[in-house]
């Protein structure tokens, strides 16, 4: 106590204020925090599921893939086939043998490769992309889009990607779409979660996609996606299960001496199967 002046404390304003109005609330409603979706790549769910820990170490924590000649070249072929398809959809006739020469001689970029190794790539797609001319000449004419952009959204995570190529009257119905996903090599299984998700989302859509396929354009062999109701309801459940371990930032390992010997960190990896 003191005989000084001194103000009004401002936590007696309060307390008086606060007992005119009826005094403090008995109860206050607890307001939940809505956690927002995860937002993530097809590209960054395939790495997760297919190591937790090489996925930390070059997505989250920037460990790059070295530099090769060959780096680029999957999308530089993705690009040639693109061109091709979206002018024939805009002028309804295929390229010549001459002009996708030409093409390919102008828009064939490689940023790493040495004049021999990129004239060497050059010259192996040339051959990659004209048979694959050569063997489907009737899809290029049936072609609906190219880059379609899908988003699937399921509880907790929206999955982002884009599609190759898409065809319209699959088996000969209008309204039938199939995908098509080209892949300039394949390992000894097809992947086939991308297109499920694809189908998945383009159906939530509105859109009727009848078919899907991996198309291995280096070994000239076409592989059809289940794309069923039970194959991608399961997909849905992979994508979940790695929305879960992405959001706990579980990042283990699944080695195996196969997938470590192709693996860019493995050297990085104290789990690593060498």
């Amino acid at each position: 106590m003191t005989k000084n002046a001194v103000p009004v404390s401002p936590y007696l304003s309060a307390s008086r204020n606060i007992a005119g109005a009826g005094g403090f609330a008995e109860s206050v409603d607890a307001k939940t925090v809505e956690v927002p979706d995860l937002q993530v790549s097809y590209s960054d769910v395939a790495a997760y599921l297919r190591c937790g820990r090489s996925y930390l170490l070059r997505t989250r924590l920037g460990f790059l893939p070295p530099v090769s000649d060959e780096l680029g070249y999957g999308n530089a072929v993705h690009h040639v086939m693109r061109v091709i398809a979206e002018r024939t959809k805009a002028e309804g006739v295929l390229p010549s043998a001459a002009e996708i020469d030409s093409l390919i001689d102008s828009d064939f970029f490689l940023p790493f490769a040495n004049k021999p190794a990129h004239k060497q790539m050059k010259d192996r797609a040339r051959a990659l992309v004209q048979s694959y001319v050569d063997t489907y000449p009737d899809e290029f004419l049936r072609t609906w889009a190219t880059e379609r952009p899908f988003e699937l959204y399921l509880d907790g995570i929206v999955v982002s990607g884009r599609a190759d190529v898409i065809y319209d009257e699959h088996d000969g119905i209008p309204e039938n779409l199939a995908i098509v996903d080209y892949k300039t090599a394949t390992g000894p299984e097809v992947e086939p979660l991308q297109l499920q998700i694809y189908a998945d989302a383009g159906r939530r859509e509105g859109l009727t996609v009848a078919a899907a396929f991996v198309h291995d354009m280096g070994k000239a062999t076409r592989h059809s996606v289940d794309v069923g109701d039970a194959a991608v309801q399961g997909a849905e459940a992979q994508v979940e299960m790695a929305a879960q371990g992405l959001r706990s930032l579980s990042f283990a390992a699944s080695p195996s001496k196969d997938k470590c010997k192709h693996c860019d960190v493995r050297l990085l990896c104290r789990d690593a199967a060498v």
